[in-house]
């Protein structure tokens, strides 16, 4: 069976699995990297690189967007309700797909062509600190660098980051 390419358009699909078309992707490689990794690939590997990259950005991110899910039956974290734009004055629409997530995926789809998004890790990383109380069951850990055991990428962190939730965001009237 052929594996398949859904691009959701922001209609909250319940197939979809890419949040970047190819003809998107490759614009955006031409515009921003001019990667002749991405360009010399073929459209199955392209497809595949997507669906890889939106798969990490809904793992990674997923606990994090702000606002909710747009369709509770849709297949991916976006579209979703109640989320603000980067000057936090207006609101991207319910059935838009925000340009940042997009830049997000296409730079995430390019690094997975050399390099795996979410490997298998044994471990967090270097435990830091940890605590653990007995009466009432309570364990504490952390990492250095974090506690997350993902890899982060910091354009792809510096695109996300009007999308995720932030302390102390402002709320809808």
């Amino acid at each position: 069976m052929a594996a398949t390419f859904v691009v959701e358009d922001g209609s909250s699909k319940t197939d979809s699995n890419s949040y970047l078309s190819v003809a998107d992707a490759d614009q955006y490689h031409e515009n921003h990297s001019g990667s002749t990794t991405w360009s010399g690939e073929t459209q199955a590997n392209k497809e595949k690189a997507l669906r890889l990259a939106t798969q990490y950005l809904d793992i990674v991110y997923g606990d994090q967007w702000e606002g909710v899910r747009s369709d509770v039956d849709q297949a991916l974290d976006w579209p979703r309700f109640d989320v603000t734009t980067h000057d936090e004055d207006d609101w991207w629409e319910s059935d838009e797909m925000p340009q940042p997530l997009m830049d997000a995926c296409a730079e995430l789809a390019l690094i997975s062509m050399s390099e795996t998004l979410l490997p298998n890790q044994s471990t967090s990383g270097t435990v830091k600190k940890s605590s653990v109380r007995v009466g009432e069951l309570s364990e504490s850990i952390e990492y250095m660098g974090g506690n997350s055991p993902f890899t982060m990428f910091s354009v792809v962190e510096a695109l996300v980051s009007e999308l995720i939730e932030q302390a102390g965001t402002i709320e809808r009237s």
